[in-house]
């Protein structure tokens, strides 16, 4: 996500018209791959959660907050956008994904081999 933010940002900055065209077009698909991959949180989730009765009240959450961010961030970024250019947004993009990195290296590894046991219902 970082490089994807980045080469939104500075695309027209650093390549030809159409080669930033391109770059912009192969930004978009990356993009839009790595949000297919977000399905991947329901399977990490299965595989950390201690009972599966965690499992529907976490996604649920999670779908939650997806929401609320995306109901605010746009306002925030359009803010941006007009107040310092389109840059800006792309930049604050890529500094939120190195926070999420940042974050993601904090978890815990699982030194478990098996999976988490499933109680029958």
């Amino acid at each position: 996500m970082i490089i994807i933010c980045i080469l939104y940002a500075y695309a027209p900055l650093w390549f030809p018209a159409d080669i930033a065209l391109t770059v912009v077009m192969a930004c978009f698909i990356a993009d839009q791959v790595l949000f297919a991959v977000n399905m991947a949180r329901t399977t990490y989730l299965n595989r950390i959660a201690e009972s599966p009765d965690d499992l529907a009240p976490t996604l649920s959450m999670g779908v939650t907050l997806d929401h609320m961010v995306s109901m605010t961030v746009p306002i925030g970024g359009g803010l941006l956008w007009a107040g310092l250019g389109y840059q800006w947004v792309f930049i604050s993009a890529a500094l939120i994904a190195v926070i999420n990195l940042l974050a993601a290296l904090k978890i815990p590894e699982i030194t478990t081999s098996s999976p988490p046991q499933t109680q029958a219902v």
